[in-house]
């Protein structure tokens, strides 16, 4: 598997969820913001969030761990996809 750079997976993670909720406007998508602040607490997004991870950086997220992520911070979702 392809190890990514910080940069590289901040990026891709605030792509993914500005796609999701935010209709692609990553200005909106700060590291600090928390997910749940962005949409509400979804879980059927938070799902599409893991969808578009799991597309970007080929790495496998339990749907149980995907509806975690609304009380993340983008910071701690990018954390996630760096271990």
């Amino acid at each position: 598997m392809k190890k990514y750079s910080r940069e590289e997976i901040e990026s891709g993670v605030r792509k993914a969820v500005a796609r999701v909720f935010l209709y692609g406007d990553l200005d909106e998508v700060k590291l600090d913001c928390l997910i749940s602040d962005l949409c509400g607490f979804d879980s059927q997004s938070c799902y599409y969030i893991g969808l578009r991870i799991i597309a970007e950086f080929g790495i496998i997220i339990p749907d149980n761990e995907a509806t975690a992520f609304a009380g993340w911070t983008i910071s701690e979702l990018c954390d996630y996809v760096e271990e």
